[in-house]
């Protein structure tokens, strides 16, 4: 629930800008990273930009499964629940 909250800035500068200049606000890896061949060749529905800057990786379409390869694009990656960066 922390996280959420301090998240919504985020949200609310990304929704606001995208009203104004248009573009949308959940998009595929691939718009954001169009001459990354793994981008395009990644699954979709694991790999979702969230604005320009935050990457949303769920496994939601597999049941008693504790791991998933998610393809994240040559640069510097957080991960923001734990803070740690890999």
């Amino acid at each position: 629930m922390y996280t959420k909250f301090h998240m919504i800035r985020y949200y609310y500068t990304e929704l606001t800008s995208n009203s104004i200049i248009g573009g949308g606000f959940f998009k595929p890896l691939f718009f954001a990273y169009p001459n990354d061949d793994g981008a395009l060749d990644a699954p979709q529905e694991l790999n979702v930009m969230l604005g320009d800057a935050l990457k949303l990786s769920i496994n939601s379409n597999t049941l008693n499964k504790n791991d998933t390869d998610f393809y994240f694009p040559a640069g510097y990656w957080c991960n923001v629940l734990s803070g740690s960066s890999d």
